[in-house]
Parts: structure tokens; C-alpha cells; sequence
């Protein structure tokens, strides 16, 4: 255990009781100077330490917005290759109608074609039996008469085709078909898949 003993005496003081402290002296003043510059930079580096302390946070938000932007980015290049699959698709089922109509417009050129000549026939024959009979009426021999042209022209159109029912569009030559798959996300992709 420690003991303290107090003294019942007076401290020793460097200056007497009854004078008043000594005048502070140059090196006094000086240090009075220095202790207020010190002061200074010490608020000033406490300054620059809160500055760039709210330059790190802001720093720091920035960062975390630059790797959520890269993270939106890479996440274009599967939407690109999505788009670009279902652009193929569309592509391809509209080449196909393409190819269906001109099929069909084809097929309409080709009875139109016949039943110009079946008329261009016609025509012929009846313009042979009106120069019969007008040779006919100016000979005036009533005797020599030619068979009456018939009354009615009927044209002949080519068989009709039986119309096709399609369920599906018609497929091009090298068929490519496409797998669906649907993501746990719920996003929607296909791939192609060939034969």
C-alpha cells in the first residue's frame, strides 16, 4: 500500500508572493507565434483530412455505379444474341411466305396464259365462220347454207387444283428448327437446332 504524506509547508515558488510574473520575453513571444501557426495547421490538415474522407465516400458511389453499368453492358451482349435469334426467326417465316405466294402467283399467271389462248382459239373460229357465211351471202345461194354458229361460247378453265390447307408455313429447302427454353429468370431464348 502507498503512503502519501502531505507537508504542511508552503511550495517553493520561483517568484515571490507579492510580486507580480515576470514579463514573457522574446522566446516567450516567439513560442506564442509558433503555437498559433501550429494551431493553424492543424486545422487546416483536419480540413484537407474531412475533404478527402468525403472524397473516398463519393469515390466509392462512383465505383459501385461503374461496376453496376458493366454489369448492365455484359448483360446487352445476351440481349443482341436473343434479338438476333428472333430476328432469324422472323426472317425465315417470311422468306417462306415469300416463296409460298410467288408459288401461287405463278400458278395464276400459268391458267391465265391458257385461257388466253383458249379465248385467242375462240376468236379465230368464230372470225373463219363469219367470213363463211358473209362469202356465203354475197354468192346469194341459198342452197350452199353453213351450220349456225353456236349461240354460246363456253370457255374451259383448267381443273381446279384442290386447296391446300396449311397448318404450317412452308418450310425452306434446308430446314432449321428451333428449340424453346425458358430460363428459372423467366426469360424466353431459342436456339437453333439442325437436322
Amino acid at each position: 500500500m502507498l503512503n502519501f504524506v502531505v507537508d504542511s509547508e508552503p511550495a517553493i515558488l520561483a517568484y515571490p508572493q507579492n510580486s507580480k510574473p515576470p514579463e514573457p520575453g522574446p522566446l516567450m513571444q516567439k513560442a506564442g507565434v509558433a503555437g498559433g501557426i501550429a494551431i493553424t495547421l492543424n486545422v487546416i490538415s483536419l480540413a484537407l483530412a474531412i475533404g478527402m474522407v468525403v472524397m473516398l465516400i463519393f469515390l466509392f458511389q462512383s465505383i459501385r455505379e461503374v461496376s453496376a453499368l458493366e454489369d448492365r453492358l455484359s448483360g446487352l451482349g445476351q440481349f443482341e444474341t436473343r434479338l438476333s435469334r428472333q430476328l432469324d426467326t422472323v426472317n425465315q417465316g417470311v422468306q417462306s411466305q415469300f416463296g409460298e405466294l410467288n408459288r401461287r402467283i405463278s400458278a395464276l399467271l400459268d391458267q391465265a396464259a391458257q385461257l388466253e389462248k383458249q379465248v385467242a382459239k375462240l376468236t379465230g373460229e368464230n372470225q373463219d365462220m363469219v367470213e363463211r357465211l358473209q362469202a356465203v351471202s354475197e354468192a346469194g345461194d341459198t342452197v350452199l347454207a353453213a351450220p349456225e354458229p353456236p349461240r354460246e361460247i363456253v370457255l374451259s378453265a383448267p381443273p381446279s387444283q384442290p386447296k391446300e390447307v396449311h397448318s404450317e408455313p412452308a418450310r425452306p429447302a434446308n430446314p432449321v428448327q428451333f428449340e424453346r427454353t425458358v430460363a428459372p429468370d423467366g426469360k424466353v431464348t431459342y436456339s437453333k437446332v439442325r437436322k
